[in-house]
């Protein structure tokens, strides 16, 4: 079940960047979406954002934070982040 343990590590990357870089939505929530494609598990973070484009960063190893867009990266096919009026979404595609 590698792609349930990479959807869990992608979601919880996701959810965590959100808690620690973003403000929630309006009633004081985050929206995590997932849905199951033909390429594979779509997932979805949705914020009010924080003023700045979610990026994967570079970080010396010894780092204790900075890591969770490359570990997205890693796992996820591909990834991507919508902004709009109703907030941020970042998006990542699992494959199954």
């Amino acid at each position: 079940m590698v792609a349930v343990d990479d959807a869990r590590i992608v979601i919880s990357e996701l959810v965590a960047n959100s808690v620690r870089h973003a403000q929630p939505l309006p009633e004081g929530d985050l929206l995590i979406e997932w849905e199951l494609e033909r390429r594979g598990l779509a997932i979805s973070v949705t914020d009010v954002g924080s003023g700045t484009r979610p990026r994967k960063v570079h970080v010396a190893s010894s780092a204790l934070a900075g890591r969770g867009m490359a570990i997205v990266e890693s796992m996820a096919v591909t990834w991507w982040a919508d902004h709009g009026r109703a907030g941020s979404t970042v998006h990542a595609l699992v494959a199954l």
